[in-house]
């Protein structure tokens, strides 16, 4: 089993930081299998939290979008301007509920939006880890890879509801999540891949060792035409 080292804990990944452990020359020390398997289970764990917590908010909300409140809360807020401009208890009466519904909503929306920003990254992690395993990314630089792109090179977008690949611009590229692991980013950065299979002999594989290092002809036409290389040992005769 493997072990990876970082010069000081804040280069952890954070994901990884609780698994550190200091070694003897002052550097911090993550294995691999431990690494992994923790960063999963607190994967999982937090996408059920999180999915859980925002089907909650939404079913106290009645269904409404953070869009859809945020309408309310301007509409109370233009009833707020308007009852000020009035006079009369009523209008004072008024007021303070719709000062009371707007703090309201707006604390709804705040807890929301943090929720949502946490499932929407936990998504995005999930997303990028399953292309990369899928891609052959090393086990051990996935959670690099995921430190590095989440965000920056795949993030969520809004308007589809779908994971998007951007260029470093922050442009859209077009690439689905999976072809940009398999081929963009290895091309980018191919010392986060697994290397590819060795190369086998085969047909196709060349003769020179077998002759000591010198060229080889086994036809007729190539030993009348090399004969007297053959005759300095330049050449090697090797049977048909």
């Amino acid at each position: 089993m493997s072990l990876k080292l970082f010069d000081t804990k804040d280069a952890v990944p954070e994901s990884l930081r609780d698994s550190a452990v200091e070694t003897k020359d002052g550097k911090w020390a993550v294995s691999d299998a431990t690494g992994l398997k923790i960063n999963a289970d607190r994967l999982l764990d937090e996408k059920k939290q999180l999915q859980a917590k925002y089907d909650e908010l939404t079913g106290k909300l009645g269904g409404l979008t953070p869009e859809q409140i945020a309408k309310i809360r301007d509409d109370a807020k233009k009833a707020e301007d308007e009852a000020d401009r009035k006079a009369g208890d009523f209008d004072k009466l008024l007021a303070k509920r719709l000062d009371e519904q707007k703090a309201e909503f707006q604390r709804q929306i705040d807890e929301l939006a943090g929720y949502k920003g946490k499932y929407v990254r936990s998504q995005t992690e999930s997303a990028i880890r399953s292309a990369a395993k899928a891609a052959n990314v090393a086990d051990e630089d996935i959670d690099t890879v995921i430190e590095l792109t989440a965000d920056k090179r795949v993030r969520y977008d809004e308007k589809s509801g779908k994971m998007i690949v951007v260029d470093k611009d922050g442009d859209p590229t077009g690439l689905t999540v999976d072809k940009f692991f398999a081929e963009s980013y290895r091309t980018e950065k191919p010392k986060f891949y697994k290397p590819a299979g060795g190369a086998g002999g085969g047909a196709g594989g060349s003769t020179t060792g077998s002759t000591g290092g010198a060229p080889a002809v086994t036809d007729g036409a190539g030993f009348l035409s090399n004969l007297d290389k053959i005759a300095s040992g330049e050449v090697k005769v090797v049977a048909g």
